[in-house]
């Protein structure tokens, strides 16, 4: 998928929505529930968003901890 593309688009920014939503809650998102929520098709696809979504600045990630996806303020 190109990270250019309207749907890689639309992926991402359904995922900034979920995340956004799920802040208000006690637990951070995990790579799963984010698949599930926005009907990504593998853990994959999704982690290859969050990559993308990283390197544009809107979420911030530690690499190797669960649950790690926080995002940047003012994105």
């Amino acid at each position: 998928m190109n990270i250019t593309s309207n749907k890689g688009k639309q992926v991402r920014e359904k995922i900034i929505k979920f995340l956004e939503e799920k802040q208000v809650t006690i637990s951070p998102a995990s790579i799963q529930e984010i698949t599930d929520a926005v009907g990504c098709g593998s853990l994959s696809v999704t982690s290859y968003h969050l990559g993308v979504l990283e390197k544009e600045g809107r979420i911030q990630r530690e690499h190797k901890k669960a649950r790690n996806i926080v995002l940047v303020k003012g994105k």
